[in-house]
């Protein structure tokens, strides 16, 4: 259990004054989100001051009422996860029923907090060209974040997104925290990698936290990205999209004089939708549309990436010479598993072709304005060919999700707390369509070239990895491992106005399972010497 560890939340906050300057206390304040109609009701204390606590990502109208004043509405109060905006309300001697209208300034200053980091916005996210469309490559718009690759289209890699490949102002790449809705989407165990790679038409905003942060941020010493997922709102919206890349419409790269003119194979389509809205009954549930609201998105990639590889191997020639001298039925099987070229360069197309399809939902229930209930669910399910440079290639997938449910209670206007249960992890497989890699056009079983000696545990049916001196050949490890991650937490913050003081508590319990299944080489490998290299057994 880790004290001081709290929930991602946002508030507005401010002061309450008439046209003099004096303070006002007793104003009845009203913070309504434009999306849902989720509405908090405070007062202002002796010394003005209001605190609207723990309330959702979105846009925001203030309506400020007291007697004697005309009625204050302040709209476009735009409050961006993680953020504590301060809105200054100022009231005009008047009548009630009469009302003053402002529009929020489009930047406003953060005062409660010393906090350094910056939003991305949804429309930043979608109209921005993105090179593969990770939103993780977006955080190198904020000052003093670097990153690793050369092209955010390789910021999707192995084992996922790639999330330790940025360094936020000098700190170590992998010293980064993940999360969405609050719900940690780092693997610790697997490089750094997100468990799931969230469509930019899915997030409503993220903010990169980068120092200064208060005690409800840990885990690492790095910044911290923080997504908030869409939500549906009291209107349906929804778009359908495709982004494609193709060869056909790529430039040539650079060509040597002399050079042949190649152009890798590459296919990338990008394609999916999302909807969003209420969910009700005519005449019998949520008539109002401000009650229960849902969000489902879907995103599938299709990437077929090539380049050109070669390995330095022997002549037929050198092979013959090398088979003349003393060798065994054994050493001439190993040499049947070589490969050769006449020019002593092997060149093939090293191909790579991935999968990823997610699938989202987020639901949001306002029970009442003390009570508000949501959850998402998001499920990643990666594939590509493991091993693409060895003789003996293999399926890796990779399924990813993060889920979880948060229930925010009101007690009263200064008292708000908020408690969330949550699950995230992933699965790597990498035991599925074990078989020869067809660029080599060589079999890999033992059985084809008449190898029949003993192995370790006789458990390999593979070929051996072969090494001579002075030249490149393929490995011939068939995987890696398998791995199964879960992280279960769950979370409670804490937060009631004191005077002029806002004091919050929280509580982290996390619960964390990992099972590598790491495989063993079962065969070991051929060393032999340059040049005449014999073949013995």
């Amino acid at each position: 259990m880790t004290l001081a560890q709290t929930v991602e939340s946002q508030q507005i906050t401010g002061t309450v004054t008439d046209s003099t300057g004096a303070l006002i206390a007793g104003a009845q304040i009203v913070v309504a989100n434009t999306a849902t109609g989720l509405s908090r009701t405070v007062t202002s204390n002796q010394d003005g001051i209001y605190n609207a606590l723990n309330i959702p990502v979105g846009t925001y109208t203030i309506t400020t009422t007291m007697q004697g004043f005309k009625k204050s509405v302040i709209t476009g109060v735009n409050v961006d996860v993680g953020a504590k905006p301060a809105v200054l309300i100022a009231l005009a001697v008047g009548l009630v029923d009469e009302s003053v209208e402002v529009k929020a300034d489009t930047m406003q200053i953060q005062t409660t907090s010393a906090e350094i980091g910056a939003v991305i916005t949804s429309q930043q996210a979608t109209q921005i060209q993105l090179n593969g469309r990770n939103y993780i490559q977006l955080l190198t718009l904020q000052p003093g974040v670097s990153q690793t690759v050369a092209s955010g289209f390789n910021i999707f890699g192995t084992y996922g997104a790639n999330g330790n490949s940025q360094s936020v102002n000098g700190i170590r790449t992998d010293s980064a925290n993940f999360f969405i809705d609050g719900v940690d989407n780092k693997d610790n165990g697997g490089g750094g990698n997100n468990f799931v790679n969230i469509s930019p038409d899915a997030l409503q905003q993220f903010r990169n936290v980068a120092s200064s942060y208060d005690a409800s941020y840990g885990g690492t010493s790095g910044a911290t990205v923080s997504v908030a997922v869409r939500s549906g709102g009291k209107d349906f919206h929804g778009v359908a999209y495709e982004y494609f890349r193709n060869d056909a419409i790529q430039a040539y790269q650079f060509i040597p004089i002399g050079g042949a003119v190649v152009k890798p194979p590459l296919r990338y389509n990008n394609f999916g939708y999302t909807v969003g809205g209420p969910l009700y009954i005519p005449g019998h549930f949520n008539t109002r549309k401000d009650k229960l609201f849902f969000f489902w998105a879907q995103d599938f990639k299709r990437v077929r990436t090539s380049s050109i590889g070669s390995y330095s191997v022997p002549t037929p020639a050198a092979l013959a010479t090398a088979l003349a001298g003393p060798t065994t039925a054994t050493g001439r099987a190993l040499a049947a598993t070589l490969l050769t070229s006449p020019t002593g360069n092997f060149s093939y197309l090293n191909e790579n072709p991935s999968n990823q399809q997610e699938y989202l939902v987020k639901v949001d229930y306002n029970l009442n304005e003390k009570n508000q209930i949501n959850g998402h669910f998001v499920h990643d399910a990666y594939t590509n060919v493991g091993n693409p440079t060895n003789f003996i290639i293999f399926q890796r997938r990779l399924p990813g999700l993060t889920a979880s449910v948060q229930w925010t209670h009101t007690f009263n206007s200064k008292t708000v707390n908020t408690i969330v249960s949550s699950y995230s992890g992933n699965i790597i497989y990498e035991t599925d369509g074990i078989g020869a890699n067809p660029q080599f056009n060589k079999s890999v079983l033992r059985s084809d070239y008449g190898l029949n000696y003993a192995t370790l545990y006789n458990a390999s049916t593979y070929i051996p990895q072969i090494a001579i001196t002075g030249y490149t050949l393929p490995s011939t490890t068939p995987l890696a491992f398998n791995n199964y991650q879960r992280i279960y937490a769950g979370k409670d913050d804490f937060s009631r106005i004191l005077g002029e003081s806002r004091c919050q508590n929280g509580c982290l319990c996390v619960a964390r399972s990992q099972e590598p299944d790491c495989s063993t080489r079962t065969e070991w490998p051929v060393h032999l010497s340059k040049p005449g290299f014999a073949c013995p057994g």
